[in-house]
């Protein structure tokens, strides 16, 4: 499982940031006016370059900061330098999921004494103004600050503590003889127009979208979706730009099994620039809403897209239902400024890719193109296709911009501001935060994803952009896996990729056909005796971890009883198997339907302790959802009370 990412650090004496002046237009792109003028998002960013300092692991072993050894530069005094920065450039985020209580100082431009200085805790838990929500938070595993931090010729970062462990800082870095002044407590306007942004997600943001003083005009429309057949929902035939995009009803489009395509055309281009499955634009997972992000998601049945669309001349929004799909109406919101596309600004793009499987020794790739341009956000659904849980999720994220490594990422979760996959109130479930989130988590089925919205921090390039995430547990990249996901970019010329080629069948998601709880983590147990009976989890030597259950005399209603919840992909017949402990001490366990046993119950006694093979012990009906497999567990010898069980696993497997 992903252990966090302890970050460096900030410490606070003083408040806020920005240099004194409002940056040009093509400055706009990082620093505090990045985050509170939504209508520049899609301006190019040809002044500086982005980069990312992290405790990655060079070598490909995954230690991405468990042992603190790639998590610092070197050592001063008592003091682990965590980033040591040429300026002009600001940094634009730092996130970690395990702040502490050192202290973290900040150079500015070779000072002998830090400028800011503030325990970690508060850098991301509401701490002197400006490191207070919403432009810092926490949740799903993970903490992180979006306050930016300009250095007018450089910054270096110390921790003031005995060890770093996991940690990411992004920065931009600007031209030689670009005049930045570094940071100072005495400008907070810019800090509270981008808290007004960012603090109206779920919102119309079509305001934010249009560029000041712009007339916002609302198109509805009404129409009918049928089977092979192409909708259009709005259609224009003069430049301006759209500034916003709401469909629904979402719940039925996301059911359909990626039957409907989003497609938007820009001035009569032969392609699309938008093209995926609804259910993946909108940040969807596995057939239901699952983001309600700043930018992209689902609120109240309606999905919605809120990126400002430049374009010059002419623009057509449309479904596109397969042959199979089915027929139903939909109802759709275009928001429109007549502003054509201004000189500077991209075209919106958005590429889905799948991959099923992955290409084993090679990771998945988000987005390759030439031509120029910046990324801004990215949606990831991904679902293991083995029985290692979300091992997967362990692989790094890297961005190679212009042919250089500018991000090298520490895991998975990490890289959608996340952390600790499969810990209970870490990246456990659906979360959703305004610039990310989880699409969700399940162990059982080998399933997750996330989403990460870029604005201070977009990746800007210039004549390339290779942009990729690993499926396995190092360098390797062997676990299969079946990866998805759409990557919201403005790029002034043509890109060179597009979206993958696809038809209904190679993009429709495919059910699991196995469940597999992994007892001895964190799979839910709903029930067990209260009374006379103990659990306990954990590695024993030469076993592996397993959930122990010991029942030393019969409760109330004269049976022990484990039940476990598992979550179903798919109704069906679902064969029950389970991965024993054996032993000297250990019991029986059978398989309960309606509180009667069916099957044949299963002696679990043995010599001696080792781990037994995976054992058939019935047959149970299922309807998708969350289901629960009752085990009675008694005694193995008679005469003797104590009733035992210790388990590796539960499977069920979906009869075909």
């Amino acid at each position: 499982m992903r252990r966090p990412a302890v970050l460096l650090v900030l410490a606070v004496t003083a408040a806020s940031i920005l240099p004194a002046q409002a940056p040009e237009p093509d400055r706009a792109g990082a620093g505090l006016r990045a985050l509170a003028r939504l209508d520049e998002l899609a301006l190019a960013r040809p002044s500086f370059r982005t980069g990312a300092v992290t405790s990655h692991d060079p070598s490909g072993k995954n230690d991405d900061g468990f042992s603190g050894a790639h998590s610092f530069l070197r050592k001063e005094g008592d003091g682990l330098v965590i980033a040591d920065l040429v300026g002009p450039g600001v940094v634009t985020r730092i996130w970690t999921p395990t702040p502490t209580d050192d202290p973290v100082e900040f150079y500015f431009d070779g000072e002998a004494m830090p400028r800011l200085r503030l325990p970690m805790r508060q850098l991301f838990l509401n701490g002197p103004a400006p490191f207070q929500p919403p432009l810092v938070g926490f949740g799903a595993g993970g903490y992180y600050s979006y306050v930016p931090i300009p250095y007018a010729r450089s910054l270096k970062v110390v921790v003031r503590g005995p060890r770093v462990q996991f940690y990411q800082i992004n920065y931009a870095s600007y031209d030689a003889g670009t005049t930045i002044a570094s940071f100072a407590p005495d400008r907070l306007a810019d800090a509270r127009a981008a808290g007004a942004l960012i603090g109206a997600t779920g919102q119309d943001l079509s305001r934010f979208a249009a560029p000041p003083g712009a007339r916002v005009t609302r198109h509805a429309a009404t129409a009918a979706v049928r089977p092979g057949k192409r909708t259009v929902l709005f259609e224009s035939k003069t430049g301006g730009r759209l500034v916003g995009l709401r469909i629904g009803p979402a719940a039925a489009l996301m059911a359909d099994g990626r039957a409907t395509l989003v497609r938007i055309y820009w001035d009569g281009a032969a392609e699309p620039a938008v093209e995926a499955p609804f259910e993946d634009l909108f940040g969807g997972a596995w057939g239901k809403p699952a983001m309600a992000g700043l930018l992209a998601g689902t609120l109240r049945d309606t999905s919605y897209l809120w990126f400002p669309m430049p374009f010059d001349r002419s623009a057509r929004v449309e479904l596109v239902q397969a042959p199979e799909g089915p027929a139903r109406a939909v109802h759709a919101e275009v928001f429109l400024a007549a502003v054509p596309r201004r000189a500077g600004e991209g075209r919106f793009h958005a590429v889905w890719r799948r991959e099923n499987p992955t290409t084993p020794g090679a990771p998945f790739t988000f987005l390759r193109s030439g031509g120029a341009g910046h990324v801004v956000g990215v949606v990831l659904q991904a679902q293991g296709l083995g029985t290692d849980g979300t091992a997967f999720f362990e692989g790094d994220d890297r961005v190679v911009i212009d042919g250089d490594t500018v991000v090298a990422g520490t895991g998975s979760e990490d890289a959608f501001n996340g952390g600790w996959y499969d810990v209970p109130g870490r990246w456990d479930g659906r979360r959703s935060l305004p610039l990310s989130g989880a699409l969700g988590y399940s162990n059982a089925l080998s399933r997750t994803g996330g989403y990460r919205f870029l604005l201070g921090d977009a990746y800007p390039w210039r004549q390339s952009i290779d942009f990729t995430i690993e499926h396995g547990e190092d360098t390797g990249n062997t676990i299969p896996t079946d990866y998805s996901s759409v990557t919201f970019f403005y790029a002034t010329a043509t890109p060179t990729w597009r979206s993958t080629t696809f038809t209904a069948e190679s993009r429709r998601p495919v059910a699991p056909d196995r469940v597999t709880l992994n007892v001895g983590w964190s799979s839910p147990i709903t029930f067990f005796s209260t009374r006379f009976a103990t659990i306990r989890k954990g590695p024993e030597p030469g076993i592996p971890r397993h959930l122990a259950f010991v029942g030393d005399s019969l409760p109330e209603l004269g049976r022990h009883v484990l039940s476990l919840a598992a979550p179903i992909p798919a109704s069906g017949r679902y064969r029950v198997s389970v991965l024993p402990v054996l032993g000297p001490d250990q019991g029986t366990v059978q398989l309960l339907l309606d509180d009667q046993p069916t099957g044949q119950p299963l002696d679990t006694r043995a010599d001696s302790a080792r781990v037994g093979t995976l054992t058939r012990l019935g047959e149970l009906a299922l309807d998708e959802g969350e289901a629960v497999i009752h085990l009675r567990i008694a005694p193995s010898r008679p005469g003797t009370r104590r009733a035992a069980l210790s388990l590796v696993r539960v499977v069920l497997e979906r009869e075909k």
